[in-house]
């Protein structure tokens, strides 16, 4: 058994071999180091970020381009040539289709058509009037019996040839075309004292013309009540020689027309115009025109102020006289809380010249700077501006 010093050196390795195997494992942790990423050194506080991959945009799916909306093109309006009066025409229209009609019509004249599709569960028929030159007089889409179309009683007023545009509104199909002329329309004629008389109004334009025989100074009550509870009555009144005198389209219950207590100017036949308002232009009415008594509540001068009370449905009438070129200011104003005043001035001759219901303060009237048309005694109509607008009011007259 060696001694100590003998095992010792026995593991020992020379130097020059510890070295060259040292510089060895260097070169070998040189070639690792150069082909790895190298890492940052952290500090005891900071956490290491993992590494992410990229995400990969998607790409999007190609979708197919929207076909674009075919739109059918109308066909070109096919004229038929000239119908005659009471005479069934027939029509075949396409889709979005066009017949054009034509007929002489003289004025004073008023004239129905309609057209009704054979089929209407095919065909939605459309009607349209036109003048020579083009303009639209009418339409109608559903005025006649289910989807079928009707101008009814359309006034002519010009001597002419007339186009009628026969269209579908929808679908397409056959259909019936006809044309009736009458010189009058359905409703009007004469009427007198103290008898009711009924009409039907059936299109927007319908006018119905009343006569009736009044004397000069003679005071008349004109009441047009819609009798359906749609129509919204209106009321015009004309001299004998065609003038308007004066108009009216809610002074009476509802939506129903009263001219009250009127002054005819001169001995005649007047005519009364009875017609649909914006509200209602078609429905069933009554008629009537009353002779009257006028209370006259006083005589105005100017720089004049008077107070009265107003009952229900009544009104008060006040006179003055007026020079022509005149300039006048007359005031309503409600003394009792709750009045909405109203102000009527007609001129000698009947006609009323200005009406006002709001432009004083609140629900107050005023007529402000008025100029007098002509010499003579004016007359005042003081009312509420319905039955419900009742009491104590002020009326003042103003002039130079």
């Amino acid at each position: 058994m060696g001694s100590e010093s003998d095992c010792s050196s026995r593991s020992r390795k020379p130097l020059h071999v510890i070295v060259t195997a040292v510089v060895l494992l260097l070169a070998g942790l040189g070639c690792v180091v150069s082909q790895t990423t190298p890492q940052p050194i952290l500090t005891p506080t900071e956490e290491a970020t993992p590494l992410r991959t990229p995400a990969l945009t998607p790409v999007p799916a190609l979708l197919p381009s929207p076909s674009a909306t075919l739109v059918p093109t109308p066909p070109r309006p096919v004229e038929k040539g000239p119908t005659q009066l009471g005479q069934m025409e027939r029509g075949t229209l396409l889709v979005l289709g066009t017949d054009v009609w034509r007929f002489e019509a003289s004025a004073g004249q008023y004239v129905t058509i309609r057209m009704d599709a054979i089929d209407s569960g095919a065909l939605d028929t459309y009607l349209e009037l036109y003048d020579r030159g083009g303009e639209l007089l009418a339409g109608d889409d559903d005025g006649g019996r289910d989807t079928n179309s009707a101008i009814l009683e359309y006034p002519i007023v010009v001597s002419d040839t007339y186009a009628i545009h026969a269209l579908a509104y929808s679908g397409a199909g056959d259909y019936v075309l006809s044309l009736e002329v009458a010189d009058g329309p359905s409703g009007g004629g004469a009427i007198v004292y103290g008898i009711p008389v009924t009409g039907e109004l059936l299109a927007l334009w319908s006018r119905h013309p009343w006569t009736f025989e009044g004397e000069e100074g003679r005071v008349v009550t004109i009441a047009m009540n819609g009798t359906d509870g749609v129509l919204d009555c209106y009321l015009e009144l004309y001299d004998p020689e065609g003038a308007l005198l004066t108009d009216d389209d809610d002074s009476g219950e509802g939506l129903n027309a009263l001219i009250e207590t009127y002054t005819l100017p001169v001995a005649g036949a007047y005519r009364i115009i009875a017609r649909g308002g914006e509200f209602g232009p078609t429905g069933t009415y009554m008629l009537t025109v009353a002779r009257a008594e006028m209370v006259v509540q006083g005589t105005l001068a100017y720089s004049e102020t008077v107070e009265a009370v107003l009952p229900s449905g009544t009104r008060h009438h006040w006179l003055f006289e007026g020079e022509e070129g005149d300039v006048v200011s007359i005031s309503m104003v409600g003394v009792d809380e709750g009045m909405d005043a109203y102000l009527e001035l007609f001129a000698p001759n009947g006609v009323r010249v200005a009406t006002d219901d709001d432009s004083g303060p609140a629900t107050d009237a005023a007529i402000s700077e008025f100029e007098l048309p002509v010499s003579g005694t004016y007359r005042i109509v003081a009312r509420g501006h319905s039955d419900e607008d009742i009491g104590r009011y002020r009326l003042a007259l103003v002039g130079p």
